[in-house]
């Protein structure tokens, strides 16, 4: 599958690090040191030009393009080059904002989301917590999916799923000893359990207290 990766600078070639190679990605870039440094990440085809015009983005394939990521540190960029692939028909679509009114507008026209300014204040957070959390967002960032261990210390140990009555968030899953477990009512959490917590992202401060503080 086609994609347009609109943006060479540091995420972008992070990403071409990454991406699948079902994906073939052109990258469009106006600094062309930029484009170089890309194709020494993966061999890409360039294109040399302004990720908001449309001429640029059509030489890079727009209207063959099954998705555009579009990366760089400029939301008007962005935002441009999201209009344009959404006028395309492109079904796929990932932006970078770093102003919340520019990731309105974005996630208007059916992209994706992604703040640097957010995951990195969510990373501190996640830092400042005493037990192992992990956490992914998803639902445009408006659900999140974390993790908690279960300790000797945890104050949900030995609590059972029902007593918690009321909360936004939902248990998912448990790992144990290796082996899934499906949670119910009468679940009591276990010392080393794993255990998968849903909710949204509004919600994320109260889960961390409930699993890591004796709160809940």
């Amino acid at each position: 599958m086609r994609a347009i990766l609109v943006g060479a600078g540091t995420l972008g070639c992070e990403l071409l690090k990454r991406i699948g190679d079902r994906w073939v990605v052109t990258v469009v870039d106006r600094d062309p040191a930029c484009l170089v440094a890309a194709q020494r990440v993966r061999s890409v085809p360039v294109v040399e030009g302004d990720g908001s015009s449309r001429i640029v983005l059509k030489r890079a394939g727009l209207e063959r393009a099954a998705a555009m990521i579009a990366a760089t540190n400029d939301d008007d960029v962005n935002l441009e080059a999201v209009r344009l692939a959404a006028e395309s028909g492109v079904h796929r679509i990932i932006a970078r904002a770093n102003d919340p009114a520019s990731a309105t507008i974005l996630r208007s026209w059916g992209a994706h989301v992604v703040s640097p300014k957010s995951l990195a204040a969510r990373q501190l957070e996640l830092s400042l917590e005493n037990r192992r959390v992990s956490s992914v967002a998803f639902a445009e960032g408006r659900a999140e999916a974390m993790e908690f261990r279960i300790t000797e210390d945890s104050p949900v140990r030995g609590r059972l799923l029902k007593t918690f009555g009321s909360c936004p968030w939902m248990v998912g899953a448990i790992l144990r000893r290796n082996e899934l477990v499906i949670p119910h009512g009468d679940t009591c959490f276990e010392p080393g359990d794993l255990v998968t917590v849903v909710g949204a992202s509004s919600d994320f401060a109260e889960m961390v207290r409930t699993f890591t503080s004796g709160e809940g």
